[in-house]
């Protein structure tokens, strides 16, 4: 830069993304030690002219230079002689985040190969915490987040006539297990109970721990005989556990179960399957727990 000469000159600068203008022939004078801001409402053009001044990005016409050198062929040794602070002390709301990083890292002069490596890093680093944030860490199932996305797009997805069913289990006296051999046998229990679980489904069912001692099983295009039966196996699987439990009346872990189900075309929402699922769990424990209940409707149930 010269002695005297301008920290910055912007001379007649455009920038156009299309037919769109955004910065629409600007000229600024910056004299060395002074002071000079942008003031305008959304979309006049202040961050873009920035960008351009910042070398990250290239005019469309007219001409600009910081400290002596030029925008638009010298904009490596721009980035080594300016300092950068964003708008606020964060990321751009309006940018991803693989824009935010490759407008910070070409703001700070960041190697293009470390700045992939970088990416690479964060977007392994946001997917793992992306599949934390679907799995319970108890059980090893995924949760009940996991849960209520996968029965929506299950329910969008199947055809009107094609059946849905909906196990949803409980521990029988969980409670009373807790109290009498401690949570930290409980958390063995419950762990224990979702990988056999887990192990009873078919291909393509999809189970998760609905909260506590409560597990959800979803059984896609099966009907109501095969979802009996496959909560008759998953029933007898956690009984043949024998895991003790003194409170209970047999002595040992048991569950039970509630079925139900119904195809689209039967329910205005999955919501409808949901509340037939507990309703029938709840007459399952009624009748003595251990034990299986499928949903009928009320004037069958009242016929029955």
């Amino acid at each position: 830069m010269q002695p005297n000469g301008p920290a910055v000159l912007i001379d007649d600068l455009s920038k156009r993304f299309g037919d769109f203008v955004a910065v629409d022939h600007v000229s600024i004078e910056v004299r060395q030690g002074e002071i000079f801001g942008f003031l305008g409402p959304n979309g006049a053009g202040k961050s873009t002219t920035i960008r351009i001044l910042c070398g990250l990005m290239a005019p469309t016409s007219g001409r600009a230079t910081v400290a002596g050198f030029d925008v638009a062929t010298q904009s490596d040794e721009i980035k080594k002689n300016i300092g950068y602070m964003s708008q606020k002390f964060s990321l751009y709301d309006d940018l991803t985040v693989e824009e935010n990083i490759e407008f910070f890292g070409g703001v700070y002069g960041v190697p293009s190969k470390k700045l992939a490596e970088r990416e690479s890093e964060l977007r392994a680093a946001n997917q793992h915490l992306e599949e934390l944030a679907l799995r319970d860490s108890l059980s090893g199932l995924p949760n009940r987040r996991s849960f209520d996305a996968r029965l929506t797009a299950t329910w969008r997805a199947a055809e009107a006539k094609s059946p849905i069913s909906l196990l949803m289990m409980d521990v029988d006296h969980f409670k009373l297990f807790n109290d009498s051999r401690g949570h930290i046998e409980g958390d063995n229990c419950l762990r224990l109970i979702g990988k056999t679980l887990e192990a009873t489904l078919r291909r393509g069912d999809f189970a998760a721990r609905y909260g506590g001692e409560e597990f959800v099983v979803l059984l896609p295009g099966a009907d109501s005989a095969e979802a009996h039966d496959i909560a008759e196996r998953a029933r007898r699987e956690i009984e043949a556990l024998r895991i003790a439990h003194e409170a209970a009346p047999c002595g040992f872990v048991t569950l039970s179960v509630g079925i139900a189900t119904f195809a689209p075309e039967d329910a205005a929402s999955e919501q409808a399957l949901m509340e037939a699922a507990d309703a029938a769990l709840y007459e399952a424990k009624r009748h003595g727990r251990n034990t299986i209940a499928a949903w009928a409707p009320p004037a069958l149930a009242e016929a029955g």
